[in-house]
C-alpha cells in the first residue's frame, strides 16, 4: 500500500501514529489548485493610499485560525505609514477591538472568484493559524501574487521560504507583530509576491501533479 500526502508534515504525522506496517511508502505530492487561478483576469490592483490586509477563515471565531493573534499583533504596532484596511472574511462573530489607523471591513464567506478578486487587490494575506496542515488560502494568495505572512505550523513552512516567497512567524503575538512591522516597511513586498506566484504556480501545475501521480501508479503496477 502506498499513500499520497500533500505535505511532509502530514506524512510524518501518519508515520508517527501508525501501528501496523501495511503502508509500504508515502509519497508527498501537492494538491491541484483551482484552474481559474491561472487566468490573467486576476491582475494586481493595489490602492497606493491604503494598505489592504486579508484574513480569511470558514469560521473567524475558531481559535485555531488565530484571528485573536493577528488583532493583538496589530495593537502592538505603534504607528502606520498608511491607513490599513483589515478585511476579515468568513462566518462567525468575535470581539474586534478598535485600533487606531485600522478600518475593519467584514465579509461573509465569499465565493471563490470573489475571494480571488479581494486577494488580488490586497497587499498582504495573513494566516496566523495555531494548528493547520497546508491551508488553501496560502497557495491561493501566492498564485495571485499576494504576499503571505503565516505562522510556522503544520505544513505551512513547506509552502513559504521566509523572506523570498513570503514570511513566516512563530505562533505568538509578539513575533507576528514584529513580522508585520517589518513587512509594512518592506520595499520588496511586491517582488516577493511575484516570486511566490512563480514558485506556487510551478508547484501546483496540473500537468506536474498528474505526472507525479502517474509515476506512483506505474511503480505500484510494476511491483505487483
Amino acid at each position: 500500500l502506498v499513500l499520497i500526502s500533500p505535505s511532509l508534515w502530514l506524512a510524518d504525522l501518519f508515520n508517527g501514529s501508525r501501528k501496523e506496517q501495511a503502508v509500504n511508502s508515502i509519497r508527498v505530492i501537492p494538491n491541484v489548485m483551482d484552474s481559474s487561478l491561472y487566468k490573467s483576469s486576476y491582475s494586481r490592483k493595489l490602492d497606493r493610499d491604503k494598505f489592504n490586509l486579508v484574513f480569511a477563515a470558514t469560521n473567524i471565531a475558531s481559535k485555531t485560525k488565530g484571528l485573536h493573534l493577528l488583532l493583538g499583533a496589530l495593537e502592538k504596532i505603534p504607528s502606520f505609514k498608511l491607513p490599513i484596511n483589515l478585511h476579515i472574511v468568513g462566518a462567525g462573530e468575535c470581539d474586534i477591538p478598535k485600533i487606531s489607523g485600522i478600518s475593519v471591513v467584514r465579509h461573509p464567506i465569499l465565493k471563490s472568484h470573489e475571494l480571488y478578486e479581494l486577494l488580488s487587490r490586497s497587499d498582504l494575506c495573513v494566516v496566523p493559524s495555531i494548528s493547520d496542515n497546508s491551508p488553501s488560502i496560502v497557495t491561493e494568495a501566492q498564485m495571485l501574487g499576494t504576499p503571505v505572512l503565516a505562522t510556522q505550523t503544520g505544513g505551512i513552512g513547506e509552502l513559504i521560504e521566509h523572506g523570498k516567497t513570503g514570511f513566516l512567524s512563530q505562533i505568538s503575538v509578539d513575533d507576528i507583530s514584529k513580522q508585520l512591522n517589518d513587512i509594512l516597511n518592506n520595499s520588496e513586498l511586491e517582488s516577493i509576491g511575484e516570486q511566490s506566484k512563480k514558485v506556487a504556480s510551478e508547484r501546483h501545475d496540473p500537468l506536474f501533479v498528474v505526472k507525479q501521480h502517474e509515476i506512483v501508479y506505474r511503480k505500484v503496477i510494476q511491483e505487483h
